[in-house]
């Protein structure tokens, strides 16, 4: 399901375009109007999930869904996770508390970048393989099996990689609303 196209709009729409096109489509598609209860349903997902300014990126980047846990409930367990980790190995007076897992973050969306680069190369060999790949005879085809279990696990193994991309950009989006002023210990 393409939730842009259920509200019969592009990628590029704005958070108003989605606003108006949901109130006319619920107007005509309404089951207390004679609508299709699951046409519906499928306008009231599409605009709860791309009038979500976060699950809309999530949506973008991923094209899933994410329901439970929530991106933000998911990135803020990771920041309080961060925290503790940063709190643990280091004095909240002379650091830049928020600069630092700012950059512990950007590092995790440089190893997801990266694992997600190889997971691509990964599967674009197998989907090679898959093609060139012709069995003799009549009986079960190992290989195949094989080869399209590794496609269904390297496709896995991107999708969660895109999700941890969305919600490392959520936990930078909940720390841009903070600052931080650190002490500083005279003469040091």
């Amino acid at each position: 399901m393409n939730l842009y196209e259920e509200l019969e709009l592009s990628q590029f729409c704005t958070e108003e375009e989605i606003k108006l096109k949901y109130r006319t489509l619920a107007s005509i598609h309404h089951p207390d109007k004679g609508g299709d209860t699951e046409k519906f349903k499928r306008i009231k997902l599409a605009y709860e999930v791309l009038s979500d300014s976060i699950r809309r990126k999530e949506y973008d980047v991923s094209g899933k869904m994410y329901q439970d846990p929530s991106t933000k409930s998911e990135a803020i367990q990771e920041l309080s996770s961060l925290l503790n980790h940063v709190l643990r190995s280091n004095d909240p007076s002379t650091i830049d508390l928020l600069s630092f897992m700012r950059g512990e973050i950007n590092n995790l969306k440089n190893q997801a970048n990266n694992n997600i680069d190889a997971v691509s190369i990964s599967l674009e060999k197998l989907k090679i393989v898959r093609d060139k790949l012709k069995f003799k005879k009549d009986s079960e085809d190992i290989l195949r099996m094989f080869v399209d279990k590794q496609i269904e696990m390297r496709i896995d193994d991107l999708k969660n990689f895109k999700r941890k991309l969305v919600v490392c950009n959520t936990m930078l989006e909940i720390l841009d609303d903070y600052t931080y002023g650190y002490l500083t210990i005279p003469g040091l």
